[in-house]
């Protein structure tokens, strides 16, 4: 298995387990959970715009060499 792959599947295993302990704490408050999700879709949201902007930086920022 190639070192990218076992070094991603790490870091996924890291996600979830952070992932279940969230979950684990804030069940035990009132709405807890509501707010949980609320704050992760704000998160992911943010960062998809974030890379979406960068992604049309990138796009704006290539030169075209056009050969005669």
């Amino acid at each position: 298995m190639p070192v990218f792959v076992i070094f991603s599947m790490h870091n996924f295993i890291g996600l979830f387990v952070d992932l279940a302990r969230m979950y684990t704490l804030v069940s035990r408050i009132q709405d807890g959970l509501g707010e949980l999700k609320s704050l992760l879709e704000n998160h992911i949201y943010t960062q998809g715009l974030a890379a979406i902007e960068k992604c049309g930086e990138s796009a704006l920022n290539v030169s075209i060499i056009v050969p005669y």
